[in-house]
């Protein structure tokens, strides 16, 4: 039986200190992450769905796990081994997110499941969207008793071809606000990736010092210009913290290590009101802010950014870990 045949179902994990996540076999997407305010009250810091079908029409990839390639490849092109290769596009002259046949718009199944954590698996057949070889591909959710949330993604593939995954939660740490403005957003980048007009990296790096992509030192997100943008990680071995979001008003505080070298930021400003979601909630502009771990955009297309061609002799693993505690002062060093 294969994966788009299995039972599409919601899967409930926990630790014993009260965090819970519900994930879905859907695009092996997170639906759910509660966690208790200051004051001992649940609230779920990811935007979504009620429906399984909700998340099957979905298209703005809802939680959901991005694959073959997560972002955009500049005309749906690059090159393995001098050999051109053509996917689908999917957004006017791109190929966004995998495509329209990637792993967040399929089922996986259920490879293996425990109290506190399930590893999905799928596989995506050779030249399924235009991609060389099969992709085996796995994605862990853990909820450990340190209150993280532990995301392990592994690829094999059986000839070279791109893979960059990543995960697609937009996050809000506030049931109780429409936007995630008042927010505080840390992250240790001293550079980003700038873009063209088709919202792609035009192979520079620039620093964020002066723009409103500088997030060093902490500070409200507010409604600055929006942001749709690599940031480079200046730290990405899991050693030092690369992240933290924090919302004053519950107290939440959500921390990231990880083995990605950046993370795409997006914060939201195609939303417009139209997409409902979890209680027949309205999400209007900013509602939540997508925090992407992954490799460059646009990879393929540029030597000097770090190579993301997976050989089949080495399969492919990263991981993203997500702390949740309550808001303490110098909390990063």
């Amino acid at each position: 039986m294969s994966s788009d045949d299995s039972p599409i179902e919601f899967i409930d994990i926990t630790n014993d200190e009260g965090l819970r996540a519900r994930v879905l076999t859907w695009g092996a997407t997170l639906v759910s992450l509660w966690f208790k305010d200051k004051n001992g009250r649940e609230h779920d810091c990811v935007l979504g769905y009620d429906t399984i079908d909700e998340y099957k029409s979905d298209r703005v990839q809802m939680g959901k796990t991005i694959g073959r390639v997560s972002n955009r490849i500049k005309n749906g092109e690059f090159e393995v081994n001098e050999e051109k290769i053509q996917v689908e596009k999917n957004e006017g002259n791109n190929h966004l997110h995998g495509g329209p046949k990637g792993c967040s718009q399929r089922n996986w199944s259920i490879h293996r499941r425990a109290h506190n954590s399930v590893t999905f698996l799928i596989t995506q057949t050779h030249d399924l969207d235009g991609y060389p070889g099969d992709a085996n591909m796995k994605c862990t959710y853990t909820v450990n008793d340190l209150n993280q949330l532990v995301v392990e993604h592994w690829a094999e593939t059986t000839v070279p071809c791109p893979i960059a995954m990543t995960n697609h939660a937009y996050w809000n740490l506030d049931n109780d606000s429409t936007t995630c403005l008042d927010h505080h957003l840390f992250v240790r980048a001293h550079y980003y990736l700038p873009v063209d007009d088709d919202k792609c990296p035009n192979g520079d790096t620039k620093p964020v010092f002066g723009t409103s992509y500088n997030f060093n030192k902490m500070r409200r997100i507010g409604p600055s210009p929006p942001i749709d943008h690599d940031l480079i990680l200046t730290d990405h071995e899991k050693t030092k913290i690369v992240l933290a979001l924090e919302n004053p008003t519950t107290g939440i505080r959500m921390t990231m290590r990880t083995t990605y070298p950046s993370i795409h930021i997006y914060s939201a400003e195609q939303f417009d009101g139209s997409i409902i979601g979890k209680g027949g909630r309205s999400y209007p502009e900013s509602a939540g802010i997508a925090i992407e771990p992954q490799q460059y955009t646009s990879a393929v297309h540029f030597d000097w950014f770090p190579p993301v061609i997976v050989d089949p002799s080495t399969p492919y693993e990263q991981e993203i870990i997500y702390s949740f505690q309550h808001i303490q002062p110098k909390l990063i060093a």
